[in-house]
């Protein structure tokens, strides 16, 4: 594999992280759309990454931060380059830009399906804590 760089998320990237979103299977929810992502965006400058190699958009990181938690969303990697330590290195990229703003822990949601993702996120140190519930405003 090329070498993989690790760069801020723009909103000119939006497109091409939608069709990597689609393709890793991402279940895309009210929120995801474009003028939301900018929000966040703006809202959380520096947390939010794209891992490219060879000009392509390999893999995202959507990073938040609450004042008391972390947030991470979209966190989605290539099949194809999916187990090569990208979505460890954006996770802990995310993970470095939170500490340094006096963030003490990162939340994610997973669905319970997706056995991979948890068998990942366990591998790499989150703990399954509960549950957690949404309702579509």
């Amino acid at each position: 594999m090329a070498t993989i760089d690790i760069r801020l998320f723009n909103i000119e990237d939006y497109d091409l992280a939608l069709e990597l979103w689609q393709h890793a299977g991402l279940a895309l929810r009210p929120g995801d759309d474009k003028p939301s992502l900018l929000r966040t965006l703006e809202r959380n400058p520096g947390l939010s990454l794209v891992a490219c190699a060879d000009g392509e958009i390999i893999g995202t990181a959507i990073g938040t931060f609450d004042g008391r938690r972390g947030h991470l969303y979209h966190l989605a990697v290539l099949p194809a380059c999916q187990g090569q330590g990208v979505g460890r290195r954006l996770i802990d990229e995310v993970a470095k830009r939170l500490v340094a703003l006096g963030c003490p822990q990162l939340n994610l949601s997973v669905n319970l399906d997706n056995a991979n993702a948890i068998k990942f996120y366990e591998a790499i140190g989150f703990e399954t804590r509960g549950y957690m519930m949404s309702k579509t405003l």
